[in-house]
């Protein structure tokens, strides 16, 4: 099976099954644009495709064990006396300590100055008890539509102590070991997933004209 196969038969499913919802914004529907589709949605959506479908890739990874779901059955675990969900958390097996990683997917980095702190916040604690239970545990969040994490992004959650990692990290720890090259991968969202989500958002597609993709910030 080729990558683009793989993509067809795993990625593309996902992002079809999103169903578009009109908005539920009062002043889109004060305008008399209520029938309009909420973007937010849709990008919400397509989020919840990507982390599934980077778990499966993991989980079928003979470079890395997926960790989840967990003993209870569930992707969350008690932080505090709260639950707290997990997007992603596996253990590499070629190392010798067996080193942990925890991750939260993101498409889009841009939180409030309000929220960004609670986030950062809330994986620092689960990376913390993910200790506790698995040993050695690295934390950041993972941006599953970029390739590589520009540094002025980096730099602003590096200090706060939870990097940002894209799609070259995630082959680093799965050793290669993928269905499908990043190009391939790439070329798949622009080409293919890009068409399909235009459609369910009644928008013209206006390709990018970046040579590289996957490394444009105006991807978040």
């Amino acid at each position: 099976m080729t990558g683009t196969e793989y993509l067809t038969r795993n990625l593309l499913p996902l992002i079809e099954s999103i169903e578009p919802k009109p908005t539920k914004s009062f002043s889109m529907k004060a305008m008399g644009l209520g029938h309009v589709v909420s973007s937010q949605g849709i990008l919400i959506a397509l989020g919840t495709r990507y982390e599934k479908f980077w778990n499966q890739v993991i989980t079928e990874s003979i470079a890395v064990e997926n960790q989840l779901p967990f003993d209870n059955g569930t992707d969350k675990i008690k932080v505090n006396n709260k639950n707290r969900q997990v997007d992603h958390f596996f253990s590499i097996n070629d190392l010798e300590n067996n080193k942990n990683v925890y991750l939260e997917s993101k498409c889009n980095l841009d939180f409030d100055t309000e929220k960004k702190p609670e986030s950062n916040a809330k994986i620092i604690a689960v990376k913390e008890e993910l200790g506790i239970v698995f040993g050695n545990t690295q934390c950041g969040y993972y941006v599953p539509v970029l390739r590589d994490i520009p540094e002025e992004v980096q730099s602003k959650y590096r200090s706060a102590g939870v990097p940002v990692y894209g799609i070259s990290d995630m082959y680093r720890w799965l050793d290669g070991k993928i269905p499908f090259t990043m190009d391939e991968y790439f070329d798949f969202i622009l080409n293919v997933l890009g068409p399909v989500v235009a459609d369910k958002m009644g928008v013209p597609l206006h390709k990018p004209t970046t040579e590289r993709h996957g490394g444009d910030l105006d991807a978040l």
